[in-house]
Parts: structure tokens; C-alpha cells; sequence
């Protein structure tokens, strides 16, 4: 379980790597709109998980939220629930979801967008 946990931390930070590289490429061969296109897509992305962290943490306090949302804007939030789930974390007080709950969001997030 850890290793699957792990391996899919690493590939989610790949995908990080992957998106730069896609838009600074776009721009550099000319292809503007589809920069900017992917740009839109990551933006939607933070903004969802952004949404999600202030929903889970709002009732643990702002220092919380903040230090959380910080974790989504360095793009490393993946990872960071990853070890929280392979570390077997439990649900804290006054959050609305178990750590692996937003995991699994994303798990059926990657499956739809593969049909598209």
C-alpha cells in the first residue's frame, strides 16, 4: 500500500514538472492559446483544491488554512496527502474529510478526465 501511496506522489509531481514544461514550450514555439489553455487548467485545479483545504480546515483555524493552502500553491499537495495517508493519519478533529477522502476525489477526477 505505502509503495503504490508513494509511487503516485512521485508521478503527481511529474505532473507538475510536465505542465511547466508544456506551457513554457507552447509559448516558446508560438502557440499562445494553448499556454494559456493550460494555464486555465491548472488555475481551475488550485482553485478546487484551494476550495477544499478552506472547506476541510476552516473549523481548525486560519494559521491552519493558510499553512495549508500554501501546500497547494507549492503544487506539492498530493504528495503531502500521500504521506499522510501511507503514514496511516486519522481523521483530525473538526475536519470535514478523512485525509484519504480528497485522494480518492482526485483518483476519480484522473479517471474521468481520461474518457475527455
Amino acid at each position: 500500500m505505502k509503495f503504490r501511496v508513494y509511487f503516485g506522489a512521485i508521478i503527481s509531481l511529474l505532473d507538475v514538472y510536465t505542465d511547466i514544461d508544456a506551457i513554457v514550450r507552447f509559448f516558446k514555439e508560438g502557440n499562445d492559446h494553448f499556454a494559456y489553455a493550460n494555464i486555465a487548467f491548472v488555475a481551475v485545479s488550485l482553485v478546487i483544491q484551494l476550495l477544499t483545504v478552506f472547506l476541510q480546515n476552516q473549523k481548525r483555524g486560519m494559521k491552519l488554512v493558510a499553512y495549508e493552502s500554501m501546500i497547494v500553491l507549492m503544487m506539492i499537495k498530493p504528495a503531502i496527502d500521500s504521506k499522510r495517508v501511507a503514514s496511516g493519519a486519522k481523521q483530525e478533529e473538526n475536519t470535514l474529510f478523512n485525509p484519504s477522502y480528497p485522494s480518492r476525489l482526485d483518483c476519480k477526477f484522473c479517471i474521468l478526465s481520461s474518457f475527455f
